[in-house]
């Protein structure tokens, strides 16, 4: 069972990531009005995410809790 917080948020776009280290992917998003890259915390990344690491290219599902934090939910 997950705990309150953890449920999946799917990001807007599909998105490329740029960069990774143990505790953050950076991401782009595929939109050509607005790829502004940024770092998501590793811990944040849901496991129904298609990013990961450097090279991966897909949805980006993070736990919603980080999602309210950002201000997109």
């Amino acid at each position: 069972m997950s705990e309150e917080g953890d449920e999946p948020f799917t990001y807007e776009k599909r998105v490329i990531c740029v960069h990774s280290t143990k505790d953050a992917i950076k991401v782009t998003p595929v939109d050509p009005h607005k790829p502004i890259p940024f770092w998501v915390p590793q811990e944040c990344v849901h496991d129904d995410s298609d990013v990961f690491e450097k090279g991966g290219e897909g949805k980006l599902v993070v736990k919603v809790s980080w999602a309210e934090k950002q201000g997109w939910v």
